[in-house]
């Protein structure tokens, strides 16, 4: 935990602020998620869970977290798998661990969102900044 702390403060330049809705069933659903990332529920099936439509949950979670479901999943997925990356295991068992079906969709999803290659984020490379 502290190779991850200190390589977050090398890394400053990013945004690591994962929003949390806060009403309960939504909140509890993100709990969940953190938990068992390889859970893929469509918005439908999710929605169909707390009995309103997609379209309903869609709306009310965007209003609580300021991002879509589907990006939050994402971001959630990426930034949990900090830990393992930092513990250096291999980056098709992070893949696989985190909810992606191949190490090149966790690197592709791990670039757009870092904007670097895992290992080069480990290996301490310069950040691109979008800011």
């Amino acid at each position: 935990m502290n190779l991850l702390l200190e390589e977050l403060k090398r890394h400053s330049a990013l945004n690591l602020l994962l929003p949390w809705p806060k009403g309960a069933r939504y909140h509890n659903i993100c709990e969940y998620l953190i938990h068992y990332p390889t859970d893929s529920r469509s918005i439908p099936q999710w929605a169909s869970e707390l009995h309103i439509s997609a379209k309903t949950f869609e709306r009310q979670f965007l209003k609580l977290t300021g991002i879509s479901f589907g990006k939050w999943r994402q971001q959630a997925r990426l930034l949990y798998s900090l830990e393992a990356l930092s513990e250096g295991l291999p980056i098709i068992d992070i893949a696989f661990q985190f909810g992606y079906n191949s190490h090149s969709a966790y690197s592709a999803a791990f670039k757009d969102f870092f904007g670097q290659r895992p290992s080069d984020f480990m290996a301490g490379e310069k950040i691109i900044s979008y800011v």
